[in-house]
């Protein structure tokens, strides 16, 4: 049944093993002229990243995408690529300012997010950003009829 003009996804790839089928499934939830809008973290080099992040304490339960693959497995769910952006430096930029001080100021709130081993994940995605370790991509698809 096509029930959706838009399908937004936001860091979710990181945590699906098999996203094929996420993606074939995105595109039946689609009516025929359907976007498919997606911002995620990519892998430019999975075997060097940093951990623990923010959303993971490893690889055993990371699994971003290389750009390639991921524009592979859309495309092959039945998309057309409109835009590809590449915001790693904007992504970076933002971290680093939100990574500033988080230990040493009291009322910083990612160690309630995150725990007390925040300072450390945040610093980690900054390096993994700055370094080509992981990259953030925003994209957007046309479902194909």
């Amino acid at each position: 049944m096509h029930a959706f003009e838009c399908v937004w996804i936001q860091h979710v790839l990181s945590y699906v093993t098999d996203k094929g089928r996420l993606f074939a499934e995105l595109r039946r939830i689609l009516v025929p002229a359907g976007v498919l809008a997606l911002h995620e973290i990519v892998a430019l080099d999975v075997h060097a990243v940093r951990y623990p992040l923010p959303w993971a304490r490893s690889p055993l339960t990371h699994f971003p995408p290389s750009p390639r693959r991921l524009r592979t497995a859309v495309e092959s769910a039945g998309f057309t690529l409109r835009e590809w952006r590449d915001t790693t430096a904007a992504a970076r930029d933002w971290w680093r300012e939100a990574a500033r001080g988080v230990d040493d100021d009291p009322s910083a709130c990612w160690p309630a997010f995150l725990g007390p081993d925040a300072g450390v994940m945040l610093d980690n995605l900054v390096l993994n950003l700055e370094e080509g370790r992981l990259g953030v991509a925003i994209a957007v698809f046309d479902r194909v009829p």
